[in-house]
């Protein structure tokens, strides 16, 4: 027997040549950022900044940044390093803690592109956001004397019961008469308020034999920025949801053969 246990709760200044020119905005010089725009709260996540184009792809040049952090909760948040170069490849990158509480803030980062005789630089904004995470648990439980490998586990935001959006999968190999927990940190989440379904799913794509097939998923509903729940209210409605799957014969299905051709 397979169980499992569903728990949703909310529970620098960039170094320049001595013979640059002034320096100037170019259209030409780009800046990416890449990393989610949706952090946890008190969350440290990694960025990778690229700087690209302008005198920097030239002979000779190179590229630097900096940064700093703004918004409504940008004294709450850290960020290191923050600013790095001389570099001929124009990729960097930083840590990012976002504050202890829910909110807005930003991040401004300049970049400066350069070689022995143009200076030119580009800014770059990017609005974040930081969230209470849903931490969603799992816990996958083997009654059986049989190891089971890479059991897959899906979680759906189920409003939309025709076509359910995937928050995450994964797959977890649970140990004969042992058991594998799943952790995710849902911070994607756009929610409008009110009542919200969530499903979990395991083996959707039915790779195990097993007995009842509908033991397979369980859904359950949380309350999102409601209030009247006391503690319970605008960011946290925590449930816990039993899946019995009956195993019959534990083991993966083997592929289907092609037939032969007859000669």
């Amino acid at each position: 027997m397979i169980t499992a246990i569903l728990l949703l709760a909310f529970i620098g200044l960039a170094l320049m040549p001595l013979s640059a020119q002034a320096e100037e905005e170019d259209n030409s010089v780009k800046i990416e950022l890449i990393g989610p725009r949706t952090l946890g709260v008190g969350v440290k996540q990694q960025y990778k900044v690229v700087v690209s184009g302008g005198p920097g792809n030239t002979t000779g040049g190179n590229y630097t940044w900096s940064a700093k952090l703004g918004g409504d909760l940008g004294t709450e948040a850290r960020l290191t390093p923050s600013m790095g170069g001389p570099s001929r490849t124009g990729v960097f990158f930083f840590n990012l803690t976002a504050p202890k509480s829910a909110g807005k803030f930003n991040v401004e980062i300049t970049a400066k592109s350069f070689n022995v005789s143009t200076n030119v630089s580009k800014t770059l904004k990017v609005d974040l956001k930081a969230v209470d995470p849903i931490v969603i648990k799992a816990v996958l439980k083997n009654a059986g004397n049989v190891t089971i490998n890479n059991v897959p586990v899906f979680f759906y935001l189920n409003d939309d019961k025709d076509s359910p959006e995937e928050i995450y999968n994964t797959t977890v190999s649970v140990p004969a008469l042992g058991q594998r927990t799943v952790w995710y940190n849902w911070t994607s989440y756009d929610l409008s308020r009110g009542k919200h379904e969530i499903k979990v799913v395991i083996d959707p794509d039915s790779e195990l034999i097993t007995v009842n097939d509908e033991g397979k998923e369980s859904t359950t509903t949380i309350y999102y920025n409601v209030s009247g729940f006391g503690p319970i209210n605008a960011w946290l409605w925590a449930f816990v949801v039993l899946l019995a799957i009956l195993v019959y014969v534990i083991y993966r299905r083997p592929p289907k053969r092609k037939k032969r051709k007859k000669k």
